[in-house]
């Protein structure tokens, strides 16, 4: 049986997610993906010719790193009339950290994730993502043992 936890850390929780769950979330910024991925009616589903339901602004093709540059503006302009502004662009940042957390490390990754270590919101910054003892590089946000 699938667990499909993501959807309510990605979604509906409204915290900090804690460093033992983030390997729940993958590299799934918004885990409505997941649920739709093991439901069972959607098997029967065919493809829509319906523009609302095609994906807009490219996000089913976006690097996870793009996607963290945006700023607040851009983030509300691109998601207008989406179901993915729901959660805010703080808790889109929180998602998008831990799933670059949960990917392969570059130094592009480093440095995104260092860009946004002082973030005002701390959903985001220092304590989504604080610093390694050693190397004053941020800890991998995903990793359960030091988030």
């Amino acid at each position: 049986m699938h667990v499909c936890a993501s959807p309510n850390l990605t979604v509906e929780f409204k915290g900090v997610i804690p460093p033992t769950l983030r390997p729940l979330i993958g590299n799934r910024i918004y885990g409505c993906d997941d649920c739709q991925l093991v439901f069972p009616w959607n098997r029967f589903v065919r493809i829509c010719a319906e523009p609302d339901f095609k994906p807009r602004q490219g996000l089913d093709r976006a690097a996870l790193l793009d996607l963290f540059s945006w700023s607040e503006p851009e983030f509300l302009k691109r998601t207008e009339g989406s179901a993915i502004r729901r959660i805010g662009y703080c808790a889109w940042l929180r998602n998008l950290a831990v799933a670059l957390g949960d990917g392969p490390s570059s130094a592009a990754v480093t440095a995104a994730l260092w860009a946004r270590l002082d973030h005002p919101n701390a959903l985001v910054g220092a304590r989504a993502c604080r610093l390694g003892p050693a190397t004053s590089e941020p800890v991998r946000l995903a990793r359960g043992s030091r988030g």
